[in-house]
């Protein structure tokens, strides 16, 4: 089931990802505005020490196979900006990959389908667990910065992460 989370309900998710020491693996691309929202919160996790075990996966994550491979994590969260027709853009999602559906799709172009880049993964290392999460996108148009309304959500989450740190 897709569920929108509100900014402490995702604040308390991803706090608990970090806590329970998941590879936080963000998709996206700086060439497509939105598209490239989870580039910038996991840039922002890493600029803010609030959270060092993150990858960036430009264009997909088929790009970021070996590099996932080599952190030796059995958990992984996985990040990227989605396109819904019925919930609001800037909202966080956090979603299963049976809940993938006309309302629900992720944003980046990926060369190979998510789904199979999942299976080679889990392939070549065991995960225990894989949690997926996004950030609903406004403008997807060529151009290399994001949406107010998306870029507002990030500082949101980034802040509350922060305040949690003291």
């Amino acid at each position: 089931m897709v569920k929108k989370l509100n900014i402490e309900d995702a604040c308390n998710f991803i706090q608990n990802l970090m806590l329970s020491k998941y590879l936080i693996v963000c998709i996206g691309t700086l060439l497509r505005g939105d598209d490239g929202a989870c580039l910038e919160f996991c840039n922002k996790l890493r600029d803010y020490n609030i959270y060092e075990n993150v990858i960036n996966c430009e264009f997909g994550l088929e790009n970021c196979i070996s590099e996932i491979s080599r952190e030796k994590f059995d958990k992984i969260a996985i990040c990227d900006a989605v396109i819904s027709e019925s919930i609001e853009p800037g909202s966080i999602v956090h979603l299963n990959f049976e809940d993938i559906n006309e309302d629900i799709v992720f944003a980046t172009t990926h060369s190979i389908p998510l789904s199979l880049s999942m299976k080679i993964l889990q392939n070549i290392i065991s995960l225990s667990d894989i949690k997926i999460f996004g950030i609903v996108a406004y403008d997807l148009g060529v151009k290399m910065e994001l949406s107010p309304i998306v870029m507002e959500t990030i500082d949101k989450i980034t802040n509350c992460l922060r305040n949690r740190q003291h």
